[in-house]
């Protein structure tokens, strides 16, 4: 709630204070004050609701309904009215960023022994302070000679979407792969393709 007391919203240099407004602009302003609260509230409520509602779906979608599946032994079934469930698995993989970089090291170690080595994305970050924006123009001609006092920091990186292809890959193919080192996880999911309305 919005207290009745309104206080001038002044700062420290300000010399002479805001007047105050009229008593029907301050009834207006404490009353849409506490609509935009009241309508906050409601959307934190709803975005609550949302999640749960993914997550109760992401069961469903992902382990209950494609465990059935398995069980029943049915690789795909209709649906009354024409629509199909199938059981689609999909890979995903990263070597995330904020992984322990010994991890990350071997990783990028086990992409490069076994080919992969050309999908490793390598970002250079230099700090420059102020005034060094010549120097910063000329970074790559006199990186060695200027740079020794400047923090430099190098990371190496994966895109997710080539490397979770490789690991499909090679899943496919039965090869090896490590699977936590490469931070694989294997999504099933149910797919409901409903029939086009004619």
């Amino acid at each position: 709630m919005i207290d009745d007391e309104t206080y001038p919203l002044l700062g420290d240099d300000e010399v002479e204070p805001a007047p105050l407004p009229r008593t029907e602009a301050l009834a207006q302003l404490k009353d849409v004050a506490e609509r935009q609260l009241a309508l906050q509230h409601e959307l934190e409520e709803a975005e609550a609701a949302v999640t749960r509602i993914k997550a109760k779906l992401a069961d469903v979608a992902e382990r209950e309904l494609p465990d059935l599946m398995l069980d029943a032994g049915v690789p795909f079934f209709g649906l009354v009215g024409g629509g199909r469930v199938d059981v689609e698995t999909s890979y995903h993989a990263s070597v995330p960023v904020g992984a322990p970089e010994p991890q990350r090291q071997k990783a990028f170690a086990w992409l490069e022994k076994h080919g992969y080595g050309p999908i490793i994305k390598w970002d250079v970050t230099v700090q420059f302070g102020l005034n060094e924006a010549v120097l910063a123009k000329k970074f790559i001609a006199y990186v060695r000679e200027k740079l020794t006092n400047q923090k430099i920091s190098d990371r190496q990186q994966v895109n997710h979407q080539t490397l979770s292809k490789i690991v499909e890959e090679r899943v496919i193919k039965t090869q090896e792969i490590p699977m936590d080192l490469l931070g694989v996880h294997v999504r099933r999911a149910a797919k409901i393709t409903l029939p086009r309305s004619r």
